[in-house]
C-alpha cells in the first residue's frame, strides 16, 4: 500500500472507530481515556476532490472506515470524483445489504481489502469481537458482484499459521485474492510471533523477498 503515501496517492483515516478490541491496539490499552472522532464529511469531499490526487485509501490506524457515519456518501463522492479507490477493513458488523451497496459503487481500478486473521476458530483470537462467518460472506459477496477486487489480507500469527494453505485455498475457491501480512508490533519473546521455519519452504522465501 507504499503507492498510497507519496505522489497522486492520499490516504485518509475517516474516523477512529471501531467495534474490534485487538489487545495491541491503543483503543484497547487506553479504554476510557480514547476518543471518538470523525473526520468531517465536507472536509473529506474537499480532499477527494482535490484533482491532485488519483487514487484515495480509506484505511485506519486506530479505526475502521466503514464505521464512519457518513462512509457510504465519502465512497459514492470519490467515485464521482473519478478516482481509484481502496479501501481497508475488517468489515465485521455490517450486513450483506449494506456490503452490496458498497460494491456496486465500486468499478475495475478499485480493491476492498478485509483484514482476516484465520479460520472459523481463530481469526477472532487477535480481532477480538470479529465474525469469520460474517466477514467471509461478505467478500465472497463483492467477488460475485466482480466490479472490484477483494483481498483477504491474513496476518501471520502464532495460533493461525498453520491455516495458511487452508485459507489460500478457500480464497481462490471463491475468487477472493490471498495476501500474508507480517506485523511489526511483536516482540521478539512474543507469544503471538509465528514461527516462520515452520513455514513451507517455498512460502518462507515470498515473505522474506516481500519484506526487503
Amino acid at each position: 500500500m507504499n503507492d498510497y503515501r507519496f505522489g497522486d496517492g492520499l490516504h485518509i483515516e475517516l474516523t477512529s472507530r471501531c467495534r474490534l478490541a485487538c489487545p495491541y491496539c491503543e483503543r484497547t490499552r487506553c479504554k476510557g481515556q480514547y476518543q471518538v472522532r470523525d473526520l468531517p464529511r465536507q472536509l473529506v469531499f474537499r480532499l477527494v476532490e482535490n484533482p491532485k490526487f488519483k487514487k484515495i485509501m480509506l484505511a485506519g490506524t486506530l479505526g475502521d472506515p466503514i464505521y464512519h457515519p457518513c462512509f457510504l456518501e465519502i465512497v459514492e463522492k470519490i467515485k464521482q470524483s473519478d478516482k481509484e479507490l481502496r479501501i481497508a477493513t475488517n468489515g465485521s458488523g455490517k450486513t450483506l445489504a449494506w456490503w452490496e451497496k458498497v460494491f456496486n459503487r465500486l468499478d475495475s481500478r478499485d480493491r476492498v481489502c478485509f483484514g482476516l486473521d484465520g479460520l472459523q476458530d481463530t481469526a477472532h483470537l487477535y480481532r477480538v469481537n470479529t465474525n469469520f462467518t460474517r466477514v467471509f460472506e461478505a467478500m465472497k459477496l463483492g467477488a460475485a458482484i466482480r466490479r472490484a477486487t477483494i483481498e483477504w489480507q491474513f496476518i501471520i500469527f502464532s495460533f493461525n499459521q498453520h491455516q495458511i494453505e487452508a485459507a489460500a485455498r478457500l480464497a481462490h475457491k471463491s475468487g477472493i485474492r490471498f495476501t500474508l501480512l507480517q506485523s511489526g508490533r511483536f516482540k521478539s519473546d512474543d507469544p503471538l510471533l509465528p514461527d516462520l521455519t515452520l513455514l513451507p519452504e517455498a512460502l518462507q522465501k515470498k515473505l522474506a523477498k516481500a519484506g526487503r
